[in-house]
């Protein structure tokens, strides 16, 4: 269950980065925070990329932990 969840957080930017250019409010000229809205979109599921991979990485099992070894 934790690696179907792991990929669920994983796949939200995913979607967000490739719906960009049909969502209407993201594709167009107005301004959010003095920047174009496309720019601050991209930098807002940048960031939250890297918060998706951390979550995935937290709930993913490793090798390590299955065997119960220490390396």
């Amino acid at each position: 269950m934790n690696r179907a969840l792991g990929y669920a957080v994983a796949a939200v930017p995913a979607v967000a980065f490739f719906a960009t250019p049909f969502l209407p409010f993201v594709d167009t000229t107005r301004l959010w925070f003095g920047l174009p809205a496309v720019l601050v979109w991209g930098v807002v599921w940048t960031l939250g990329t890297t918060a998706a991979l951390a979550v995935t990485e937290r709930l993913g099992t490793h090798r390590d932990e299955q065997e119960g070894t220490t390396a």
